[in-house]
């Protein structure tokens, strides 16, 4: 294996890596889908898998969040107008953050496959699936 493998493969596992952290930082997954774009007329058929789940996964986050996000605002909206205590408050919120839970464990899930999976250089059957197990 030369350098430029090693590379491309450290690259692909430091990707899942901050795919994980674009559950909370949006840029970084808008960062990963024009890396991905920009790499895959040159990979390999393995590479090209993951790329391919790379992007679909950050896709997904930033569609997901952006519909959580118009979600907010609108259960937000619907508010009492009184100042609603803490308590309410973290009431209100439970829908909300149980959604964020769903999608950062779908996006956690794909990274660890994709994890293992690029560590042994193995193609994904169905990269651009949005299952929660790519196979």
């Amino acid at each position: 294996m030369n350098n430029a493998e090693t590379d491309t493969a450290g690259k692909l596992l430091q990707n899942y890596g901050l795919i994980m952290l674009s559950c909370w930082a949006w840029p970084v997954a808008v960062s990963i889908i024009s890396y991905a774009d920009k790499r895959m007329k040159a990979a390999e058929a393995w590479e090209k898998s993951h790329l391919i789940l790379q992007k679909r996964t950050c896709e997904g986050l930033l569609i997901a969040g952006f519909a959580l996000l118009v979600f907010s605002i609108v259960w937000f909206m619907s508010l009492p107008e009184r100042h609603p205590e803490l308590l309410d408050l973290l009431f209100y919120m439970l829908p909300i953050e149980l959604l964020f839970f769903c999608m950062t464990g779908w996006a956690v899930v794909r990274c660890l496959r994709g994890l293992r999976l690029a560590g042994d250089r193995q193609e994904l059957k169905r990269p651009a699936s949005l299952t929660i197990w790519p196979v």
